[in-house]
Order: C-alpha cells, then sequence, then structure tokens
C-alpha cells in the first residue's frame, strides 16, 4: 500500500460515509485521483464494495525481535562458588528453545485464544527457519515478517540456578530487528491497519518507534521495554502508547533515577510518578516478588497477590505483555487487568516458562483470589 493510500484509508477509518470529493479537497489532490487510488485500494482487497466497506480483520500484532535461548542450569552445588572462566559445571541442565519477545508474546496471545500476527526481523539460517515453522505450526501469522538472508540469528545465553533467577546472560551476533525500517513497514499498512492492539519491543530502532507511533496511534499502542541500554530510544514518545510495561531496573534508567532492584515498593511508586511526569499516560511496572505497579495520570494502584513468588523479570514479562493485549481488548477495568495480569504471571511460573500456558490456567488462578490492592494518588 502506497503512502497515499495510507493516508486514504486513515481519512477513512474516521469516516466511512466520507465522499470522494471531500477526501480530494482534504488532501489538496483532485477526485479523479481520489477515485483511482480507492480503485486500486479495493483491488488489494483493502476496502470492499460501495460505500468503503473496510476489509478488517481484527487482532493483536507483535512488532519486535526473535531468538534463540540456551538456557544453562548448574548443579546447585555448583553456584555455591562465585563464576569464573575455566570452570566446567558437570551435569548441568542445557535447554535450547525458540525465544524473543515478538515470538514469546504472540505463542502466549495464541494460548489465551487470540489470532495474533507477527512482524519480525528473521535471519534466514537454520535456526531463523525453524523458529517461523514453529510459529506457523503454533497459529502465529508471520507473512509480513522480515526474512533477512544471509544475517545469523541472535543467540542469547543465560545460566540461573535451579529456581530460575537469571545468574549470567549474554547476547551474541547483533540485533537485526533494527532492519525492520519506516519503508519496510509502509509495505506491510493493510496489515497494521487492520491490529485491534500493536505491541512494540524497543529493540526496534529510534526512527522505527517513531513511525509506528505516529501512524499507527489511533489503536492501543504497548511498549515492552527489555533492555537496560534501549531507553533512549523510546523517552520522547511515551505520551503515545496506550500502556508501558517496564520493570523498575530499567525504569530508574529511563527516568536518570538511583538504580534498584525493584524490591522496594517505595522506590518503585516514585519511579512510576516520575514516568508520568514524563509523559507516559499509563505504567505497569512488575516487581520480582509478583506485586504489580499500574500507574496512569491520577495515582498508582498496587496489586500484591496472595502468595508472592520471586522469578527473574525474563522468565515472566512477556505473560504479563500478552495479558495486557488481552485486557485491553477483553475492556477489562483497572482492578480486572491487575487480577489477570498477576493470574498470567503465576500461570506461566507454573508451567515452567510457558509451555503449558494456557487461559484455563490462568482462570484457574483468577478463581483463587486473595491478592490486596493499595492506592495512592498523585500529591
Amino acid at each position: 500500500m502506497t503512502d497515499r493510500e495510507t493516508e486514504i484509508l486513515h481519512i477513512i477509518e474516521k469516516d466511512p460515509t466520507i465522499s470522494q470529493n471531500q477526501i480530494a479537497d482534504m488532501l489538496g489532490i483532485t477526485r479523479s485521483s481520489v477515485s483511482v487510488y480507492i480503485n486500486n485500494m479495493t483491488k488489494k482487497g483493502i476496502l470492499r464494495g460501495r460505500g468503503y466497506i473496510i476489509a478488517r480483520e481484527r487482532y493483536p500484532l507483535v512488532v519486535g525481535a526473535v531468538n534463540m535461548d540456551i538456557i544453562a542450569t548448574p548443579q546447585p552445588q555448583d553456584l555455591a562458588e562465585p563464576l569464573c572462566a575455566g570452570r566446567i559445571f558437570e551435569d548441568s541442565r542445557v535447554a535450547v528453545r525458540y525465544g524473543g519477545c515478538a515470538k514469546n508474546v504472540s505463542e502466549l496471545l495464541v494460548r489465551l485464544g487470540c489470532a495474533p500476527r507477527m512482524i519480525a526481523a528473521i535471519a534466514g539460517d537454520i535456526f531463523g527457519r525453524s523458529i517461523l515453522q514453529e510459529c506457523r505450526d503454533q497459529g502465529i501469522v508471520t507473512d509480513s515478517s522480515l526474512v533477512l538472508e544471509g544475517a545469523s540469528t541472535s543467540l542469547i545465553v543465560e545460566v540461573q540456578d535451579p529456581g530460575g533467577q537469571q545468574v549470567l546472560t549474554g547476547l551474541r551476533s547483533r540485533n537485526i530487528a533494527q532492519q525492520i525500517t519506516p519503508g519496510f513497514l509502509r509495505q506491510q499498512a493493510p496489515v497494521l491497519s487492520q491490529a485491534a492492539q500493536i505491541v512494540i519491543e524497543d529493540k526496534l530502532s529510534a526512527e522505527t518507534l517513531s513511525y509506528l507511533t505516529a501512524a499507527w496511534g489511533d489503536r492501543p499502542l504497548f511498549l515492552h521495554a527489555t533492555s537496560y541500554s534501549r531507553t533512549g530510544v523510546y523517552i520522547g514518545l511515551l505520551d503515545r502508547f496506550h500502556t508501558v510495561l517496564i520493570p523498575p531496573e530499567i525504569a530508574c534508567i529511563a527516568a536518570g533515577a538511583e538504580r534498584t532492584d525493584g524490591s522496594d515498593l517505595g522506590v518503585v511508586r516514585e519511579l512510576a510518578r516520575q514516568l508520568m511526569q514524563m509523559g507516559a499516560r499509563r505504567a505497569v511496572l512488575p516487581l520480582p516478588d509478583g506485586t504489580l505497579c499500574l500507574a496512569d495520570g491520577a495515582g498508582c494502584t498496587v496489586y500484591a497477590p496472595a502468595v508472592g513468588r520471586t522469578a527473574g523479570y525474563t522468565f515472566y514479562r512477556d505473560a504479563v505483555m500478552a495479558g495486557l493485549v488481552y485486557s485491553c481488548d477483553r475492556g477489562l477495568d483497572e482492578r480486572e487487568t491487575m487480577r489477570f495480569l498477576a493470574a498470567c504471571r503465576e500461570a506461566a511460573l507454573q508451567s515452567g516458562g510457558g509451555e503449558s500456558f494456557c487461559l484455563p490456567l490462568v482462570n484457574q488462578q483468577l478463581e483463587k483470589g486473595g491478592g490486596r490492592f493499595f492506592q495512592t494518588a498523585w500529591a
């Protein structure tokens, strides 16, 4: 779809009964030119029949990165001593799985009963092809993803303790998600235009984030903040997102505040307040023990589950994001949303990182209830 067709589509979305003359006046072009554009959009299947009926299949869309995760878990006694070069841990458990925020969130949305689409930069190597095939097998539509022949799939190597806490992490190869450019996304306008919600990962370039939030901000946009080094790309765009999901240890970097591990609720509340002052409309800060802090312009609501279980942030962050999108789509209110997010987190923990994660398991957690709410209004 061309830039002009995208402009016309946005106009028609706001007023399906608008005339071609009115569109022409708004864009400063002739009515006959508008007619040609509309005919072309009809041929492409973007519009159907007379009356500018927009061909619409609403779905959540996830834009971001995929990678291969290599998770190593040494025996407990091996972690009693500091890690150092040259040590080999015998009898360790090593798991290799397809990962990356875009893939994980999309998969979890499928498990919640949604039909997501994914736009990701995927290497054309054996790992990338395998990731694509698994996504298709799981019901994730990947037709609009960017396949980069000659590129290598990013490998994330992580060492965890037996409880799932991250001990050491490293990344090999470059961030190919930055190959998703505004020019490429303009070609995917039909897919973007039909998205009910869009999840955007912070690994995209600043230029691409700016384009997505400017061109497609007429629907709920969710920022998935996952990287300590990427806060600079979205600092000036916080007001364009429906919700920002950001852990306290990254929020403190974004706010220029003192480093925190997220265990002090008072510090987390202050970080949430600073994010609002920086322009964020709504932010969710997940604490390591399962407590959730949701902030907006009015104040901060904290939800503490009945039983808090500490887990590494990477272990459940994508389930929380999937829960946010699901809650938005179903029109859940603030408290219902926070209960649902906590249930998603616990279900992800119980399922061993997502292998058996599903909506019935989430609903089981919801039925247990027992959490507490605390509210603070901004002064």
